[in-house]
């Protein structure tokens, strides 16, 4: 499941959504200036599947979902739940969110001064080590509600970049009870934003976003509340990947095109 180097890493995305008075919002983050992926943009939590990921088939600390369905759902002979994994452990990390029931089968609530201030430190232990996350659910006696968490869409690097991922995004709606906010590591900085706002101050260069984001957000824009959105994935039945490719036009102009587009190489 882990690429060595030179290789097309597996990675996991999570969209984080949620209902306002003004209408859906999702949760973004702003990488480090000296990040070596997308520095200075912003983007989803997310990251590499780690080795550490892998193995959560079987395992009780998980709710809604096993091996089996997780594979069917991504076209994969196997490893399928690990991206689910990957996709909970890294917004943990870099948004401070962790969607897990507790011992009583409830969203888990850090609303509470200690109970923030405990996870808090929580995250710092699985951002050093990405295998404390198993050890966490169980004195905790937390499940990971993947039941909750929706496959959304698979984007793979265009050919030639210096790094390329195979990434998975998925979707969910906010636990009511945690505030997100960006780990001062990786990320220095989150909003939470309207996606139709998020992609005019894109256009207007104060918000800055690579294509898959940008893509991404475009899609979830069609909606007015996480309802209708959640509704509409779970309906999907179907996800290609989506591999961009880079395109001189007529006029000389290089474009980034993806399936469906006018141009686009078969």
């Amino acid at each position: 499941m882990v690429s060595n180097a030179g290789e097309i890493r597996q990675a996991s995305t999570l969209l984080l959504v949620r209902d306002t008075d003004d209408g859906l919002e999702v949760f973004m983050l702003m990488r480090h200036l000296r990040s070596d992926f997308a520095g200075g943009a912003y983007v989803f939590p997310g990251g590499k599947v780690d080795a550490t990921d892998i193995g959560w088939g079987q395992h009780p600390l998980i709710t809604g979902l096993d091996e089996k369905t997780a594979n069917q759902k991504l076209a994969l002979d196997e490893g399928g739940i690990a991206y689910w994994i990957a996709a909970v452990r890294e917004c943990f990390e870099e948004a401070g969110v962790l969607m897990a029931y507790d011992s009583q089968g409830e969203l888990l609530d850090l609303s509470a001064a200690d109970a923030h201030e405990k996870f808090s430190l929580l995250r710092d232990k699985v951002h050093k080590d990405p295998d404390t996350l198993a050890n966490i659910c169980e004195q905790e006696q937390l499940t990971l509600a993947l039941d909750k968490i929706y496959y959304f869409s698979h984007w793979i690097t265009p050919e030639g970049a210096p790094k390329r991922y195979d990434t998975r995004f998925f979707l969910a709606v906010a636990p009511p009870q945690q505030i997100g906010h960006h780990d001062q590591h990786e990320t220095v900085d989150h909003r939470w934003i309207q996606p139709q706002q998020a992609l005019h101050e894109c256009e207007q260069g104060k918000f800055t976003m690579i294509f898959p984001t940008i893509k991404n957000l475009q899609e979830i824009a069609q909606y007015d509340t996480t309802e209708t959105l959640i509704e509409a994935v779970k309906a999907k039945s179907s996800f290609p990947a989506i591999l961009p490719k880079l395109v001189r036009g007529e006029d000389g102009q290089v474009q980034l095109l993806i399936p469906g587009d006018t141009g686009y190489p078969q």
